[in-house]
Formats: C-alpha cells, sequence, structure tokens
C-alpha cells in the first residue's frame, strides 16, 4: 500500500511539472484561436502603397516612399533618399501578400515596434508586441478604425525589427528610368564629352567624332556596377578640388522634356594605400534632388575602366557599319577632284558615274571589307609617324555616313 501511493505521488508529480511547462509555454507564445486565417494585407492595398514606415519602441522610425516617376526610395545620411533594392522591396511585398494573420487574445507584452502601410486610403496599420517566441509574433493590426489581435510569421517581425536603412541600394550610382543621352568625364588628365545623336554617340570634346555606342555603356555600367564599400557620414572637404567629375543626362521615360542628371564626384583616395575612393553621388531634375548627395567609400578599381584618352571612345573600324550596309561610294583624289561614284546593284557595284579614270570594281570591293572590318593596330585623333602623302578621298552613304581620307604608309604605296 505505501508503495501504490509512491508510485501515484511521482505520476502526480511528473503531472504537475507537464502542466506547468504546458502554462509557461502557453504564456510565451501566441495562441491561435478562433476563426480561420485571413489576409494581413489585400493585393489592392499592396497595389496601392506609397509609403512604408517603420517606429521602433523608442519613437525613432524609418520609412521608404513611392515617388512618381522615380520609384521607392529609402532614407539616407542627413535627411537624403537613396533608392531601395529592388530585391529587397520585391521580398517584403511578396510575404505580406502570402502572409496570413490568425485571430489570438490580446497580448500583455508591451508593442515594441509598428509597421505602417499606407495608400490612397487610412492603411494599415501593425503593431508588434514584445519580441516574438516560437516562430511567431503577437501583432495588433489597426484597419479603418477598427483594431484586432492576430499571430504572424516571425519572418514578418524579423524585417520590420531590423528597420529599413538596409533598404537602400549599394550601387554609387543607381541607373534611373530613362536613356542616357549625355556624358561629361572630367580628370585631372582630361575632359571627355559624349552626346547621343539620331546616327548614334559622338565625341563632342574633343571633337567632333564618332564615338561608339559600347564605350559610352562602359561608362554608364563602371557607375552603376560601383558597389559601396561602405557609407560615410562625415562630410567632405568642398574647397579641396575633386580628383575627377562624371555627369551623366538621361531622358526620363515617358515624360517629355524631362531630364536627369546623374552627378558622381570623385574626391580622393579613402586610405593611405588608395585602395578606396571617397565619392559623392547626387540625382537631379532640372534644380531639383531627387536623391543623393550620398558620400561613399568605393574599391578604387570599380572605376578603372573610365578614361580621359579620346581613342577610347572611337571605333575601331573607318566605317561603323558592315560592308552590307553601305550604298554608294565616291571616289576621288585628295582634293576633291575626278570623282567617280559607285552604286550597289541587285548584281553588285556598278559605276554609277565617271572621270577621266575608271576604278577597279573588285578591288573597291576588298577595300570596302577592310574599311569596314576592325583594325589591330589601334586608331588615334591625329595623323601619326610613318604615314605617306594622301592619295585619295572615299565618301560613302548608307546606315552610317563616312568621308575619309586614304594615306599610304611611309614607302609603300599599297597600304
Amino acid at each position: 500500500m505505501v508503495r501504490t501511493n509512491m508510485m501515484w505521488s511521482a505520476v502526480l508529480l511528473v503531472l504537475a511539472g507537464l502542466g506547468a511547462a504546458w502554462l509557461r509555454l502557453g504564456a510565451a507564445t501566441p495562441e491561435v484561436m478562433g476563426p480561420a486565417p485571413i489576409r494581413l494585407v489585400t493585393p489592392e492595398e499592396i497595389e496601392g502603397l506609397r509609403s512604408i514606415e517603420v517606429i521602433s519602441g523608442d519613437g525613432a522610425a524609418s520609412r521608404v516612399e513611392r515617388v512618381e516617376g522615380v520609384g521607392w526610395l529609402a532614407p539616407g545620411d542627413a535627411g537624403a533618399r537613396w533608392p531601395v533594392r529592388a530585391e529587397t522591396l520585391q521580398g517584403f511585398l511578396g510575404m505580406l501578400s502570402r502572409e496570413r494573420a490568425r485571430p489570438t487574445e490580446a497580448s500583455s507584452q508591451p508593442i515594441t515596434r509598428t509597421l505602417r502601410l499606407r495608400g490612397e486610403g487610412d492603411g494599415v496599420s501593425v503593431e508588434f508586441a514584445g519580441e516574438g517566441t516560437g516562430g511567431l509574433w503577437a501583432v495588433r493590426i489597426e484597419r479603418g478604425g477598427e483594431r484586432a489581435w492576430a499571430v504572424v510569421d516571425g519572418d514578418l517581425g524579423a524585417i520590420v525589427r531590423s528597420g529599413l536603412e538596409a533598404w537602400r541600394a549599394s550601387s554609387l550610382a543607381p541607373t534611373p528610368p530613362g536613356r542616357s543621352v549625355e556624358i561629361d568625364l572630367r580628370s585631372l588628365s582630361g575632359t571627355i564629352r559624349l552626346a547621343r545623336s539620331e546616327n548614334g554617340w559622338r565625341l563632342t570634346e574633343p571633337g567632333p567624332h564618332r564615338a561608339t555606342a559600347a564605350s559610352a555603356d562602359r561608362i554608364v555600367a563602371a557607375l552603376s556596377g560601383t558597389e559601396v564599400v561602405s557609407w560615410e557620414a562625415a562630410a567632405v572637404d568642398e574647397e579641396t578640388p575633386p580628383v575627377a567629375t562624371i555627369t551623366v543626362a538621361w531622358d526620363a521615360f515617358g515624360e517629355e522634356g524631362r531630364r536627369w542628371r546623374q552627378d558622381v564626384v570623385i574626391h580622393g583616395a579613402g586610405d593611405a594605400e588608395a585602395t578606396t575612393l571617397i565619392a559623392t553621388s547626387t540625382l537631379h531634375s532640372g534644380d531639383e534632388v531627387v536623391w543623393g548627395p550620398m558620400t561613399a567609400r568605393v574599391a578604387s578599381t570599380a572605376l578603372s575602366a573610365l578614361s580621359t584618352a579620346p581613342e577610347a571612345y572611337l571605333p575601331r573600324r573607318p566605317i561603323g557599319v558592315g560592308a552590307d550596309a553601305v550604298v554608294r561610294a565616291e571616289i576621288s583624289r585628295p582634293d576633291g577632284a575626278d570623282v567617280v561614284a559607285l552604286q550597289r546593284a541587285p548584281g553588285g557595284w556598278t559605276v554609277a558615274s565617271r572621270a577621266d579614270w575608271s576604278p577597279d570594281v573588285e578591288a573597291w570591293r576588298r577595300a570596302l571589307g577592310a574599311l569596314t572590318s576592325p583594325v589591330s593596330s589601334g586608331v588615334a585623333l591625329r595623323r601619326p609617324e610613318g604615314v605617306g602623302p594622301a592619295v585619295a578621298r572615299v565618301r560613302v552613304s548608307g546606315s552610317d555616313d563616312a568621308d575619309m581620307t586614304v594615306h599610304t604608309a611611309e614607302g609603300d604605296a599599297t597600304t
């Protein structure tokens, strides 16, 4: 009998312990109860979102907002704004669209942070209680003046807890929604200006000369592809001349006459070994600052593709299109006399007008192939040493017009 009583006492002690543990677990993890889960945010509310704000328990707030014609901008230093990471924003919106809030009892824990989603209407306010446990978070949802307690996934709470400052893009010069039309690159070694025309890019300083689209794209890609090592809160010395400045003008998509101006200023080395650079980046629309100015430390190798050598922007073939795109050619003496015109016809090249001499059409076909092929020896703005006298002038027309003078190599009348 005594042994039986002892056994029952042990069982009761075990059950009492389990009951106490269950009560503790119930107090720590929000209890899901009541009706079926509901959407935390409706698809219409996500589509109409204009701002996302996170307010911590001490009242500190961070905010991202949607600017018409620009996109989503995140907070930066000293009140500046900066584009958000597209993948971060889309990931958050996707999480909101999938989140299902499950009704629960009111939490006794204090409100530690608030998520406010604003659109055209009153929006949605989600207040997070405590720090979340067991992969769940008790929240108080307010919409249209009505409040209700629910449980949401802890991942949403973790994003809200981290704030929105980390949402900003890490590119030194995020690409605005538009088409680049002008590029101005200045450094201690020289100045390069490029402008887009109906016939492609032109090198206007020094110039004018034809420029390749690839060389212009290379500058834009170097800026947008430069990753920020760290953001610098300290102000730069405005009185010290910059090492380089890069300005890219963009025609805004869908907005006639509106133009962005992207300014990047390289102030100098960011460390004693010059492995990093200090740069400030700003985007303007007229006199208005759209985003920035933000000062950052970037790797010095990131901008190594930028050059003020004009030859880096010139096409590497005399005629910037393939031979099939040339439809007419005029060959004359260097002074323009004795012009012979050749015209492309269905059966090949024919002589359209004749002077006192007659060209070899087959030789012209071979020459055209050479003029439309990339050169391997490089290009130069000035006549290099070792070039002989001019022997002919060639003008071609088609999808890319060109006017050139043909010289012989010194001591060789065949090249």
